[in-house]
């Protein structure tokens, strides 16, 4: 298999960066996101299968990451270090961001105890064997 395109990838981000921000595609995700990974089970194995590899098996792990520390600390962690979400995030308007910000840290701060964020992430682990 080939490398990608860098100039393939760099439209391929932009196009998400204009079209996950704009308004209506933030609702469809505040609606839909929680049954995403449901619809999505089996796509690591049909990508693997399409690369030729056999005996495939896809996995669905749970793991609980523990951050130390608030939910406005996360946060500012999370904006500072993902990259690829910053340009998502700084395209939103002053409105969207606020409601969203308010949004996400209502939620982590239901995953805190007071010292921590304890919150469950779902790890797909794909294997097999290569023909």
């Amino acid at each position: 298999m080939s490398a990608p395109d860098p100039a393939k990838i760099e439209r391929y981000r932009e196009r998400l960066r204009e079209e996950w921000t704009e308004e209506a595609t933030v609702a469809a995700w505040r609606k839909w996101q929680a049954k995403l990974s449901t619809f999505t089970r089996g796509a690591t194995e049909a990508v693997l299968e399409a690369a030729g590899f056999t005996q495939v098996r896809e996995e669905i792990r749970t793991v609980q990451a523990r951050w130390m520390g608030s939910a406005e600390e996360y946060w500012q962690q999370f904006t500072e270090v993902a990259a690829p979400f910053r340009p998502l995030i700084a395209k939103l308007t002053g409105e969207t961001r606020t409601r969203a910000e308010s949004e996400i840290l209502a939620g982590l701060r239901k995953l805190s105890d007071g010292s921590a964020i304890t919150m469950p992430l779902e790890i797909v682990v794909g294997t097999g064997i290569r023909a």
